[in-house]
């Protein structure tokens, strides 16, 4: 069973790997490239100044004649050990040319030997100094520092979640949650304990899912003890002060995500969060080149085959279309807040 486990382990991360093939500006100012007539991008900007490691660095999206626009900061996922920004062009240039945002998206250090071996806090730090970057650089590209959104997918999710909730990782960084203005977190982690809890699974997860949480989470976060996943676990810092959120989460998600996400959303509104909305996906809610898509990528791997809501959403956010379901959500919120 260990086997078996620890071997969809390693074709989640393969997949996920294929989906997503104090800070100052850098020293070396880089190029503007014009993406199409009206957007513009400056790629490669590291965000911790006189750092040179590929994965504390993050892209702008932005037009020219940009003046307070709201912005997002999106944050990959990828099981904490894949993912980059540079998959998420699409999604950034779509945003920015339909909507007038100036969309930043951000790389941080991922638990594998070529992209830091980060152990958590690894990456909450470095998520933590990319808004730091943010809030003091924004206004270059037109961005409004007083409307800055965080969006995450997946472990993006999580991460924009513990951001947003935790609050000792933003002091840090000289801010707090009151400079985010809302958080979107589409299929986030929120208990991680929940995940890994056996045998009485709160989520209702089998042996195998279990086994197949805890070796991710031993990779990212060290151990899957409760003295280390709990304080790493959104849900357990919950209280009346959260910015505006977003959950969204869809139908053949990973196991056990819709219900942690139902449980993060009523525990939100027990701890009095004033502006809490939750949204689910159904197969019907993609288009069916957008579920195709997700089928023939899930369909690599035979044991991922159940996962293909995980992966549509993905590819839903990340196409030239604007009016696909979550962009829309995603747009609503934004504008509502």
């Amino acid at each position: 069973m260990k086997n078996i486990a620890l071997s969809r382990f390693a074709f989640v991360i393969v997949f996920i790997s294929c989906l997503w093939s104090c800070s100052e500006k850098s020293d070396t100012p880089p190029d503007v490239q014009p993406v199409n007539d009206t957007v513009y991008t400056i790629t490669d900007i590291y965000y911790i100044s006189g750092d040179t490691m590929h994965k504390h660095t993050l892209d702008v999206y932005y037009k020219q004649s940009a003046v307070q626009n709201k912005v997002i900061l999106f944050v990959p996922g990828g099981a904490w050990r894949q993912g980059d920004k540079d998959q998420y062009a699409t999604m950034a240039t779509t945003l920015t040319s339909q909507y007038d945002y100036t969309v930043v998206v951000t790389n941080y250090r991922l638990s594998n030997p070529d992209d830091g071996s980060a152990v958590h806090p690894d990456h909450i730090q470095d998520v933590a100094l990319a808004f730091k970057w943010v809030m003091e650089n924004i206004t270059t590209y037109g961005g409004d520092p007083d409307s800055v959104f965080l969006f995450g997918q997946s472990a993006g999710g999580h991460l924009v979640s513990l951001l947003a909730s935790d609050e000792q990782y933003l002091q840090q960084a000289g801010y707090s949650a009151k400079n985010i203005r809302g958080v979107i977190s589409m299929s986030g982690a929120y208990s991680l304990d929940d995940l890994v809890a056996y045998p009485l699974n709160p989520l209702g997860l089998t042996a195998e899912e279990v086994l197949m949480y805890k070796a991710i989470v031993v990779t990212a976060f060290g151990s899957y003890d409760t003295s280390v996943v709990i304080p790493a676990s959104p849900a357990h810092h919950l209280h009346d002060s959260l910015p505006p959120f977003l959950l969204i989460y869809t139908e053949l998600d990973m196991p056990g995500f819709a219900l942690d996400a139902e449980n993060c959303y009523s525990q939100m509104n027990y701890a009095g969060a004033t502006s809490v909305t939750i949204n689910k996906l159904y197969q019907s809610d993609y288009s069916s080149e957008t579920w195709q898509t997700a089928t023939e990528l899930a369909a690599t791997e035979p044991a991922l085959a159940e996962y293909i809501g995980h992966y549509a959403e993905v590819v839903a956010i990340n196409e030239n279309d604007h009016l696909k379901v979550p962009t829309t959500w995603i747009i609503s919120f934004i504008e509502n807040h």
